[in-house]
């Protein structure tokens, strides 16, 4: 792990000042970075790999907080959505991950794979959170998209059925 830390700061721009002494000042040297003379898409990615190293240091929240502020990128909001929504599930939070893996949803996927893997987890969460017409809406969206995935066919069937008190 030392050394994804390293490589992370080796990438950070030289700085005249010392360290920011607090997590407050991090967070505030990012937003001032991303004013000055990084691009959109690296403010971005430089907020999911805070957010990464913040889970490996066991800070959840600083790194709900970092996905918080990737999410607004469009470039990442697919992947910062998806991550929110795994969070909030592992956390039992079940109405904030469905609608953070609809905003993920909403966005564009990096591959056609990883879209249909969020939408199938989306459903899977939907029927498990007590959601039978939503579940099988999402389903029948993958299978428009994607035709056979998974047991998506028996997953519509029974909840179909459950929908007719069956």
């Amino acid at each position: 792990m030392r050394e994804g830390v390293t490589a992370v700061a080796d990438k950070r721009p030289e700085r005249a000042t010392e360290a920011p002494a607090t997590l407050e000042a991090v967070f505030a040297d990012l937003r001032r970075e991303g004013a000055g003379t990084c691009g959109e898409s690296e403010v971005g990615e430089r907020h999911l790999r805070l957010a990464e190293l913040c889970l490996h240091a066991g800070r959840v929240d600083l790194a709900r907080r970092a996905l918080m502020a990737a999410v607004e990128f469009v470039h990442h909001r697919f992947e910062a959505s998806r991550r929110l929504a795994e969070l909030a599930e592992a956390a039992g939070e079940t109405d904030d991950a469905i609608g953070w893996y609809e905003r993920a949803a909403a966005a564009t996927a990096p591959s056609v794979e990883e879209g249909h893997r969020l939408l199938y987890g989306l459903a899977r969460l939907l029927e498990r959170a007590g959601h039978p017409a939503r579940a099988p809406a999402v389903l029948l969206e993958l299978q428009g998209v994607a035709g056979s995935y998974e047991d998506r066919t028996t997953r519509i069937a029974t909840l179909s059925a459950q929908l007719e008190g069956g």
